[in-house]
């Protein structure tokens, strides 16, 4: 989105909740503000996932939700053998908007060529994932090719790239680099057979480690290719944290201070010397959301312990934990936001008053929400950078 269309759409925002204060008083506005922040939920997205049985898509709709627990509600089995008979959805475990629909293959005799677009309702789907272990089949290029026709985004996936580097590096005494690239080649060549006016553009993808190869790049993709509202619903929705997902994430994550500081300036122009209090609640709960979006939340963190087997007090280390530091103590936030470290933020707690009364509400908050922002970018981006390195050791 351009920078324009962006500033066009905040002030439209923000004129919104002025008209809902003269309407219905501070209750009015904080329902208003509330609908606008939550208007990304509300907004349903279907991705269509086919391949044939032992292509990797039960695992693919996995990663794509977050899930790695096969005792999880609405775990994808990855053992099925069978092939899908009938469109099978799965819904996003925190985000159900966000559905990942297994559909049959095309070219079997139950769902013919002749008769596929119509039986799984194609124009239902936002967009398409076509999924290979292997190589890119006659039946894919046929779907590829009819999509295109009806302006429908599709996106060539090849699974397993880790099996094949693994067996390359192990085996053959090749290079991690010269496998991939050799793969990715030799896909992109069978494309170009089955049909010329195909996009050559192929995501690899391990399943199990979304953090390498090129998981990121094709969230990022999807994402550029989205109308505004649903690209924001789709990246808000995400589990899976790679450093491509961290920086669309930030994106939207931006786009939402100029509105939190609007309702933190009308609030405080209603309610004269109650603009701290109010300021402070809007921050902790903004803050919450980012850390939540981020995986650097207590919640995230345990997840990922307990799945990794690595304890919480290390992964807490990691991060640094001065997003928590500062939730923990309002005042201290506020000291922190104009200027000074964490530690002497702490220290002004007892003696800070209403820091917020001599400030115009608006650019505080502003530049509050952006501080807070770039430290939880930070804490997840060590995070992410250990984690990463930490399954890749494990692989080695």
């Amino acid at each position: 989105m351009s920078t324009q269309k962006s500033t066009r759409e905040n002030a439209s925002r923000i004129k919104g909740l002025s008209e809902a204060y003269k309407q219905g008083g501070i209750g009015g506005m904080m329902k208003k503000l509330n609908d606008d922040m939550d208007a990304w939920k509300k907004v349903q997205i279907r991705v269509a996932v086919i391949g044939s049985s032992g292509s990797g898509k039960s695992s693919f709709i996995n990663a794509m939700r977050g899930i790695t627990d096969p005792d999880q509600k609405g775990y994808a089995s990855v053992d099925d053998v069978e092939e899908t008979m009938v469109v099978t959805e799965y819904p996003h475990p925190a985000h159900e908007n966000l559905v990942l629909c297994d559909l049959p293959g095309v070219g079997t005799t139950k769902f013919p060529k002749k008769k596929y677009l119509q039986e799984v309702k194609v124009d239902t789907y936002d967009f398409f994932i076509i999924i290979t272990a292997t190589r890119f089949t006659e039946n894919d290029a046929w779907l590829a090719t009819e999509l295109s026709k009806r302006n429908k985004n599709f996106y060539f996936v090849r699974t397993k790239i880790d099996q094949d580097v693994f067996t390359a590096t192990t085996h053959r005494k090749k290079s991690v680099n010269e496998t991939v690239e050799k793969i990715r080649a030799d896909t992109q060549k069978k494309i170009q057979e089955l049909d010329q006016s195909l996009p050559l553009t192929v995501f690899l993808v391990n399943n199990y480690n979304t953090r390498e190869y090129d998981f990121g790049k094709l969230t990022e993709k999807i994402s550029e290719d989205l109308p505004s509202l649903r690209r924001d619903a789709f990246v808000l929705s995400l589990s899976t944290i790679t450093s491509n997902v961290l920086k669309e994430k930030k994106r939207v994550l931006q786009k939402r201070i100029y509105l939190v500081a609007a309702g933190s300036a009308i609030a405080a122009a209603a309610f004269p010397g109650a603009g701290t209090a109010y300021h402070l609640l809007l921050l902790k709960c903004e803050i919450t959301f980012y850390r939540k979006q981020l995986g650097t939340d207590e919640k995230s963190l345990k997840t990922v312990s307990e799945t990794l087997n690595i304890p919480l007090n290390e992964l807490t280390k990691i991060t640094g934990a001065t997003s928590t530091m500062l939730l923990r103590s309002g005042v201290a936030a506020l000291v922190f936001t104009v200027g000074v470290g964490i530690e002497t933020a702490l220290d002004f707690v007892p003696i800070v008053g209403n820091i917020v009364g001599g400030l115009t509400a608006y650019p505080f908050c502003v530049v509050t929400l952006r501080n807070f922002l770039n430290v939880c970018i930070k804490e997840a981006k060590k995070l992410n950078k250990t984690l990463y390195e930490r399954v890749r050791s494990t692989q080695l």
